[in-house]
């Protein structure tokens, strides 16, 4: 309404459920469609696919771009004179950057290529500096959202840098393996302390499957404050297999600047929410902190409980450490000090990603989908989606920190290390559920395998003649 002259040539305006389309005098429209295969039958002289990088490319090759089969036939291509001024249908994409191996980079080269060819083709850049230029990004914001704690440099160079990201050479991890096993859908999320007050007392359902596990693990940092410091809670649900497990990723914690004491109370308030069966951590450097306060009983005020104190299960020297002979052995002490042991656990986890046995939750893109169904999402306030999000998000900067983990050999074994101020916290926190997963697989294998005493037959050899 700010534009008389543009209003006047609108002679319709549909928002229905089914139709989101502006109609002009002329005949002209402007519509929104779905990008999916439902999509079918549309024709358009300009095609407009915005954040194209979420557009499936079978969906484009086969749906979305047989819009444009069509020509536009004004009148005046009729009059020999001005033949030669027929349009020609246009497509323009429009997106955020993403990983290289995406088909929205192959067309982001194809076009660029192109242009340089002088071709028909104009493919441009606009990162966050031109909003800053232009006052439309106060500096301050920028500076606010690259020093918080969860900051994600991988996801801030593909959203505001328009930066293409994909893995080195001397990546451990590929993306294409990490990204196969985003098949998870629903998110685990832990009680809120006013959630947990209010059914207290009340008998718990469990909701874990027969034979299922469940293992929370921990990577800790002690002081707050620097790049590399995030303590990660990781929780993995082992589901029964045959002679294997199915491994699931429902959720992932970060703290920052926490005291270990604060860390050991949170990481019993998760295995009590979580209905977990053990915790894998590494007691050796920083983790010794936490093991220390896990083997007392700590009073949690927020929740008005008590919980026991802890101890490990298979290592004797730290189950001796803890005073309390009453300490529940539900701790599996890792000392993830010698090369082996960190080859065999970085080996393990990219083993099993390969063959797409551990399975991690979806985009948080993709996510909004189940949210809004489940959840209400979109009738949420900023702050309950953020919480529903999260589960998501967390997921995706694990991604971007395994991608930039680069490797080298010494001494016959693999020693990974992170590249400039990338972490790896999120990754070692996966890598030690999964260690302890793969010992608790050998086990399985052996139960199943053994021979039931009940069920032997004797066979008496027939007599010869």
């Amino acid at each position: 309404m700010q534009y008389p002259n543009i209003a006047r040539e609108i002679k319709e305006i549909k928002t229905g459920s089914n139709q989101v389309v502006v109609v002009f005098q002329n005949g002209s429209t402007i519509e929104a469609v779905v990008s999916n295969d439902n999509a079918r039958g549309y024709r358009c002289q300009i095609l407009v696919l915005d954040e194209f990088r979420m557009i499936k490319e079978d969906v484009y090759e086969k749906v979305l771009k047989h819009f444009l089969n069509v020509q536009r036939q004004p009148p005046y291509l009729n009059n020999p004179k001005y033949a030669h001024l027929k349009e020609e249908n246009k497509q323009i994409f429009i997106s955020s950057a993403w990983f290289k191996n995406h088909w929205s980079y192959e067309k982001f080269i194809d076009y660029r290529n192109a242009m340089l060819k002088g071709k028909d083709y104009f493919v441009c850049a606009l990162p966050y500096t031109v909003s800053l230029y232009h006052g439309l990004l106060s500096r301050k914001f920028v500076e606010d959202e690259r020093s918080h704690d969860n900051f994600d440099p991988i996801a801030w160079q593909m959203e505001m840098e328009c930066l293409f990201f994909g893995e080195s050479e001397k990546a451990f991890f590929k993306f294409e393996d990490l990204q196969k096993n985003r098949s998870l859908i629903k998110p685990f999320y832990p009680l809120t302390n006013v959630e947990y007050l209010e059914n207290k007392g009340k008998r718990k359902k469990s909701t874990k499957m027969e034979g299922e596990i469940r293992l929370i693990g921990v990577d800790v940092a002690i002081m707050g404050g620097n790049d590399n410091d995030n303590t990660i809670f990781t929780c993995m649900r082992l589901l029964p297999n045959g002679d294997s497990y199915i491994k699931q990723v429902p959720y992932i914690e970060s703290l920052n600047g926490q005291h270990s004491e604060k860390q050991a109370i949170r990481l019993k308030q998760l295995f009590e929410d979580f209905e977990a069966d053990y915790v894998v951590m590494d007691t050796s450097g920083n983790g010794i902190s936490l093991y220390d306060d896990c083997g007392r009983i700590l009073y949690d005020e927020e929740r008005d409980i008590e919980y026991p104190a802890w101890c490990a299960f298979n290592n004797d020297e730290m189950k001796n450490r803890v005073l309390d002979k009453n300490a529940l052995p539900v701790i599996y002490s890792l000392k993830v000090v010698k090369q082996e042991v960190n080859h065999d656990i970085a080996m393990s986890l990219r083993a099993d990603l390969e063959k797409g046995r551990i399975k991690l939750l979806i985009n948080e893109l993709d996510a909004k989908d189940y949210l809004t169904e489940k959840h209400g999402f979109l009738k949420k306030t900023p702050e309950e989606q953020a919480i529903l999000l999260n589960p998501y998000i967390q997921t995706t900067i694990l991604i971007n920190e395994m991608i930039n983990l680069e490797y080298e050999i010494r001494n016959g074994f693999v020693k990974l290390s992170e590249v400039g101020k990338n972490r790896k916290d999120r990754y070692s926190s996966l890598a030690y559920c999964n260690y302890y997963a793969r010992e608790l697989e050998t086990k399985l294998k052996k139960k199943k395998n053994a021979v039931d005493p009940t069920k032997l037959f004797l066979f008496k050899s027939p007599t010869i003649m």
